[in-house]
């Protein structure tokens, strides 16, 4: 599954998990456009994934994470997280000796 098609179903599953409707994210985009991030018509920006994970009351990171685990169903959440961490723990600078 490519993340199109994987965002696509993170974000309706995240969405009925919330007991929400397209139409509650009227604040932040039409239904139509939500109706097209859903059937993967659409690929949002990064400032769009910010707003629909606010507006369900999630961090951003959980619907990537959601998106992610959607792409890759042979990892599990704690894998995908072990992943990223350790990546980011390996580029980041090491502190500077004063």
């Amino acid at each position: 599954m490519d993340t199109v098609q994987a965002f696509a179903l993170a974000l309706k599953k995240l969405r009925k998990a919330r007991k929400m409707s397209q139409e509650d994210f009227l604040t932040v985009c039409s239904q139509g456009y939500i109706s097209q991030l859903e059937r993967g018509l659409n690929n949002p920006t990064l400032g769009m994934v910010d707003e629909l994970a606010n507006q369900m009351q999630l961090h951003p990171l959980t619907l990537l994470l959601k998106t992610y685990s959607c792409r890759q169903p042979e990892l599990s959440l704690e894998e995908l997280m072990f992943l990223a961490i350790n990546e980011i723990r390996k580029l980041e600078d090491p502190p500077s000796k004063a």
